[in-house]
């Protein structure tokens, strides 16, 4: 099948990139064709056309304007694709035949740069070798970069989904059904976008990226980096160096120097705490507000925005270098003139590190630079009453502030105020910054005051009033006149054009001087582009003073937007400490108190080697998993040198935040609710330590009574292990557990109060330290507004059920508790010897003809329970029966 000569040279370039959607430049606009066409007509919700291609007929095609192909780009790259720009790469004017064409950048979701804010894309990298694995990450519009290299998978899955990378880069061999990559497999099914791109494994890897990575940091040895003896971590990061150096073409500068994601002197926050916490989304919406980070976030800039979700990511672990950050803070705090004067001046500076990696790919426009410049302008203002402040860390950051006044002072001094978007159309550079330039915009313009005058004099010439001058790009200059004025056109015009409203025309004097005027003009707007260009790569070569600028500039402005929300919040400092142990006096939930000022309810929290465990009882809504939560957040906001919501907080340091709450399925990975809860709470048993605070929220729930039961007390008799009992906070519904937990020697009963009237409650919201005396289920049932009819039935069956009790057996008169775990509970306490033993008992376990067993078993409302429910219980039945059996026949 034969194609046009273009369509052929479309086809070619397209086979260079199958799996991209390929944009191809025709004119002022980008188009694609066939499948691509009608894929990306449905994205982004663009008309559908069609293209005459020679004997292959018509095919799909569609276009978007060249000035707005970046926002059709973003669109694409958020639902995961990646889109290839090809671009016209010689002057048309000496094309001989075709232009010539290329493809100039690939964008994929790793890769794309539109984002804003402290919004991260990062793209990723692993490799799996000799039982060890390498991570490496990448925000290229920043050019910051992670890596990790460690044999415990667990890490890297916990690392990767902590950062959330859109497209991971693999090797071709890997199998991602293999149990060491199951876990991503299930990640991109959750993911709203991760892409996969598999990657070629080139000849002797480990030396090749090695000498990349060398190369890249032009060092010898990677021993500055700390990764001479990180093989993997090599190995990934020279992966992602060279993707992105493949994709967009060059080689990629603005790239900072790694940080160790798997560093010490942090605190560990894994996804699951993060989660729960809700420390950057809410559980429930999955969105910023609402969140901690979104409370804490008076940032002025997008470097401190990045900055400051960092450090809740990766809370201090040093006291030291909390007490330097908590003294800056406080600083803030006390000085309202310096906290406002940084405010004011951080609000006129743009981000220094996006605009650096525009500039490094060399897509910075004119309003970027100025954007550099002034952002650089406003950085001395800030240096004077920083050093002023005595504050360590402050005084620090002011004295590390780069110099780059004359790069500013050179890109405001060269620029218009308001330049133009494009680059290639003129109208960027000032008057009198170059001799050259000014000459070809004085010959453009006393040509076009020449054009101005013929259009005078021919008017006065011919009597034509409407007669004007004009210019298009495919005849030029021209003379239009009107139809009804066409009487009055001279004979030595030449007509060129005829409109529905008119003709056009031509003179040769028009012609000769068209040419004086066009080149001129387009000498200008060369010339325009060259000094731009020059502007540019002298920006360029500031690039590591920029960067570090935007370091200092977002720390500078994550501190001072915590002592802004301190002063305001009215938080205290909190005193840190070496021992362990929690301290804290009216504490509060900083984002609930928020939410509902002058409403919260504070409360003490005291965790220590003395009373190292909280078991905490109480009904639903009363306000367990806030307690809990409030503790948690508060000793984050210590490690991460924040001011916090409490009368006054003493913090030992805590190695890692464990939680447990809330009930979730992982449906992707296989995983049942209960199932999630056992794999979470697995691993904070494996890996939980003295200096660890764990939060757990009904553990056991998901499963039968007894057997959820046994789980809890067994975890709660674990955590009390010498050597291993981290500061443990214990919510639950069992109230069995507050006489297993009287047994223990560091565990102290808590609950949250209630007030209760006739068949009403009311939440006090208030922690005592003593367990609840019983369970509010129906009452809280009533609250939720479940119809009255429910819950008069149900508390029916509650009197039937607690009057259910058997001699011997005080377990079944617990109240709620279930008749056949009763009976159950009593046959093995008999047998087991721990009861008297009564006869009664045992008779109503092994004697099917009693009265107690036969209502007991006639109260199972069989049609309302699941298939595996009723089994279990059938085996409850039977398994109780023989024990009965088998204790009769021994006596």
């Amino acid at each position: 099948m034969a194609h046009t000569p273009m369509m052929q040279q479309y086809l070619q370039i397209k086979s260079e990139v199958p799996n991209a959607l390929l944009m191809f430049r025709l004119g002022d606009f980008y188009e694609l064709f066939f499948d691509d066409a009608v894929e990306a007509s449905r994205i982004l919700e663009i008309t559908l056309t069609g293209r005459d291609a020679g004997s292959a007929g018509r095919i799909p095609m569609c276009g978007v304007p060249y000035h707005a192909v970046e926002q059709y780009i973003a669109k694409l790259v958020d639902r995961g694709y990646a889109v290839a720009l090809c671009d016209q790469t010689e002057d048309p004017k000496q094309a001989k035949g075709l232009v010539k064409r290329e493809i100039v950048r690939i964008v994929t979701p790793g890769t794309a740069t539109h984002d804003e804010g402290a919004v991260r894309r990062l793209l990723a990298a692993l490799v799996h070798r000799d039982d060890t694995c390498g991570l490496a990450l990448l925000d290229v519009a920043t050019g910051d970069v992670w890596v990790a290299e460690t044999s415990d998978m667990e890490r890297i899955r916990e690392q990767f989904f902590l950062h959330a990378p859109v497209e991971v880069l693999l090797y071709e061999h890997v199998d991602l059904s293999s149990p060491g990559f199951a876990w991503l497999e299930a990640w991109r099914a959750q993911a709203e976008v991760c892409a996969v791109t598999r990657r070629t494994e080139p000849r002797k890897a480990v030396e090749r990226a090695f000498d990349v990575v060398r190369g890249k940091y032009q060092m010898s040895s990677l021993t500055p980096l700390d990764l001479e003896e990180s093989p993997r971590a090599v190995e990934a990061l020279a992966m992602v160096l060279d993707y992105v150096a493949e994709t967009q073409k060059l080689a990629v500068p603005h790239v900072k120097t790694p940080q160790n994601l798997l560093q010490t002197g942090v605190m560990t926050l894994d996804y699951t705490a993060q989660r729960n916490l809700e420390v950057f989304e809410t559980v429930r919406h999955r969105q910023r507000k609402g969140s901690l980070m979104d409370l804490l976030d008076e940032t002025r800039t997008a470097m401190g925005a990045r900055i400051l979700r960092q450090w809740l990511e990766q809370p201090l672990c040093s006291v030291q270098a909390i007490e330097d950050r908590l003294d800056a803070v406080e600083t803030f705090v006390n000085d309202l003139f310096l906290r406002e004067h940084v405010r004011r001046t951080l609000a006129d500076v743009y981000d220094l590190d996006r605009l650096s990696g525009r500039v490094a790919f060399g897509t910075a426009n004119a309003r970027d630079l100025l954007a550099v410049a002034k952002s650089l302008s406003a950085l001395p203002s800030l240096t004077g009453p920083l050093l002023d402040t005595g504050s360590t860390l402050l005084c620090e950051l002011a004295g590390a502030l780069p110099d780059c006044q004359a790069l500013a002072a050179r890109i405001l001094d060269t620029l218009q105020d308001e330049p133009p978007v494009s680059v290639r159309e003129g109208g960027m550079i000032r008057p009198g910054v170059d001799a050259v330039l000014d000459e070809l915009r004085s010959a453009n313009a006393s040509g076009k005051a020449w054009l101005a005058e013929l259009e005078q004099r021919e008017r006065e010439r011919t009597g034509i009033k409407s007669l004007k001058v004009g210019y298009n790009k495919v005849f030029g200059y021209y003379i239009e006149v009107s139809k009804s004025n066409q009487h009055l056109v001279p004979p030595e015009y030449e007509r060129r054009q005829t409109l529905s409203t008119g003709e056009r025309y031509v003179l040769p004097a028009l012609k000769e001087k068209e040419a004086s005027i066009l080149n001129a003009e387009e000498r200008a707007v060369e010339r325009e582009y060259e000094l731009f260009s020059a502007l540019r790569q002298a920006v360029l070569a500031k690039l590591p003073d920029i960067q570090a600028a935007a370091h200092q500039i977002g720390v500078v402005d994550a501190l001072c937007s915590l002592g802004h929300v301190s002063a305001e919040r009215r938080y205290v400092r909190p005193r840190l400490k070496t021992a362990r142990g929690i301290v804290i006096e009216k504490g509060r939930h900083p984002v609930v108190e928020a939410a509902r000022p002058g409403q919260f309810v504070a409360n003490d929290a005291r965790l220590d080697d003395e009373q190292q465990f909280i078991l905490l009882t109480g009904p639903n809504m009363a306000g367990k998993s806030t307690y809990m939560r409030q503790i948690a957040l508060i000793v984050l906001m210590a490690h991460v040198g924040c001011f916090v919501p409490a009368a006054s907080a003493e913090i030992g340091l805590v190695d890692r935040i464990f939680t447990r709450i809330g009930a979730s399925d992982d449906l992707g990975a296989g995983q049942s609710t209960f199932m999630v809860e056992m794999v979470e709470l697995a691993q904070i048993l494996r890996q939980a330590t003295d200096r660890s605070l764990v939060l757990l929220d009904e553990i056991g729930r998901g499963t039968s009574t007894y057997d959820g039961l046994c789980i809890a007390e067994a975890v709660m008799e674990a955590l009390q292990e010498p050597g291993r009992s981290p500061l443990t906070l214990f919510a639950t519904h069992y109230h069995e557990l507050v006489a297993a937990a009287e047994q223990l020697p560091r565990v102290a009963n808590y609950s949250v109060a209630v007030r209760e009237s006739e068949n009403d409650i009311a939440f006090l919201h208030t922690v005592v330290n003593r367990p609840a005396d019983k369970s509010y289920g129906i009452q809280v049932a009533r609250l939720a507004g479940i119809p009255g009819p429910v819950i008069e039935r149900a508390l029916a069956l509650l009197e039937v059920r607690e009057s259910a009790m058997v001699p011997g057996g005080e377990a079944a008169a617990r109240p709620g508790a279930d008749p056949v775990d009763g009976l159950v509970a009593s046959v093995r306490e008999a047998a087991a010897g721990r009861t008297d033993g009564s006869a009664s008992a045992v008779a109503a376990a092994a004697n099917g003809s009693d009265l107690a067993w036969v209502e007991a078993l006639a109260r199972l409302d069989v049609a309302r329970m699941t298939p595996i429910e009723a089994l279990n219980r059938l085996d409850e039945v039977v398994r109780s029966a023989k024990e009965a059996l088998s204790w009769a026949s021994s006596r």
